[in-house]
């Protein structure tokens, strides 16, 4: 049975929009019956410790970022880095910088401008 994100509220700290993003790279939940919260890796079917599936959802996304031109900005004082929309100039962190991507990238493909 698949999971909605509402189903996900108060998992061990982890934040709805860091589900969304595994949700949205294809990662499944499987929870083990010891209440350990493992995601299942799309490509490997491999079952994932859930911050092992984090990092490498990050990992993913910042390349994706590099390859579409983002261009990453470490900010004094930040925990995290933001990237700089190449068509903009305008930093976002990384969960929203990908939201914008997917979002270009699908109108591409609508308008039949994608690769």
């Amino acid at each position: 049975m698949p999971f909605a994100l509402e189903d996900f509220e108060g998992l061990r700290g982890s934040g709805v929009s860091e589900i969304g993003r595994l949700i949205n790279a294809g990662y499944v939940f499987e929870p083990s019956r010891a209440g350990k919260h493992f995601w299942v890796q799309p490509e490997t079917g491999r079952r994932l410790p859930e911050d092992r599936a984090f990092a490498l959802v990050r990992e993913e996304e910042s390349r994706r970022l590099a390859e579409a031109g983002w261009e990453s900005v470490e900010i004094e004082g930040s925990p995290e880095a933001y990237w700089r929309r190449p068509d903009t100039g305008r930093l976002y962190p990384q969960g929203p910088a990908v939201d914008v991507l997917r979002q270009r990238e699908a109108r591409e493909a609508r308008e039949g401008l994608g690769p």
